[in-house]
């Protein structure tokens, strides 16, 4: 074989070898997209799953603050200056109805899945140090869409209702400006939104926000049952 063929040769396998290589890179590169995205929907999978938990203890706990009251049951008061503790007047109200969870009260953590504050929201009535009773009535309502028409009510009438602020924060340690819906759940009102997940482009924008609330029935069942009512 001559030199100059022996040097195209060459040339040829080794531009093929390149072309190989890039192809190899392109789907290497394919594969390992698709193993991070992947992977990231599995750990917010597990971050859903761990909220779930622990809105679950946090009922229990709730629960077991009210039964553990002297005399009549009470639920507690929110945090208002970010120490863990529920904050009352001298007149055993609660100082806001609205703020973070007292989670130094009900011996829980203080953050969500997300490493966020959990907001909590009581009804005046079920929060006093005199008590509720079975007649006492829940100001909260929780829906599909803001302002809790009839059509998209989840629940009415709670006692009480725990916002995690999700992935995005915001309203919690994360920041920045919520959409339409998440900002329902930091207004202050006794209206609360709980929906799937929505984007960011969305006609109510990002969403990610978890909801739990207390049931008035179960609240009041678990009372009886603990002989705290009627």
């Amino acid at each position: 074989m001559s030199a100059a063929l022996l040097r195209s040769t060459c040339r040829r396998r080794h531009g093929f070898s390149l072309v190989e290589l890039a192809v190899v890179l392109a789907i290497t590169g394919l594969l390992l997209g698709g193993m991070l995205v992947s992977l990231s929907a599995q750990g917010e999978l597990r971050a859903t799953a761990a909220q779930q938990r622990q809105f679950s203890e946090l009922i229990e706990a709730l629960v077991g603050y009210a039964a553990s009251r002297p005399g009549k049951p009470y639920l507690p008061c929110p945090d208002t200056d970010g120490d863990g503790a529920e904050d009352r007047q001298s007149d055993g109200d609660c100082r806001a109805a609205e703020g973070g969870l007292p989670w130094r009260e009900l011996g829980v953590g203080r953050e969500d899945a997300w490493g966020n504050f959990l907001r909590y929201r009581v009804a005046p009535a079920m929060s006093a140090r005199s008590g509720f009773s079975l007649a006492s009535t829940g100001d909260l309502c929780v829906a599909r869409k803001p302002q809790c028409s009839a059509d998209d009510i989840l629940g009415s009438a709670l006692p009480a209702v725990i916002v995690a602020h999700g992935r995005n924060g915001r309203g919690g340690l994360g920041g920045g400006q919520p959409a339409d819906d998440e900002r329902e759940n930091l207004d202050g009102d006794k209206d609360f939104v709980m929906h799937p997940p929505t984007q960011a482009g969305t006609a109510a924008g990002e969403f990610d926000d978890l909801l739990v609330w207390l049931s008035p029935n179960i609240l009041f069942s678990r009372m009886i049952a603990a002989g705290k009512l009627p």
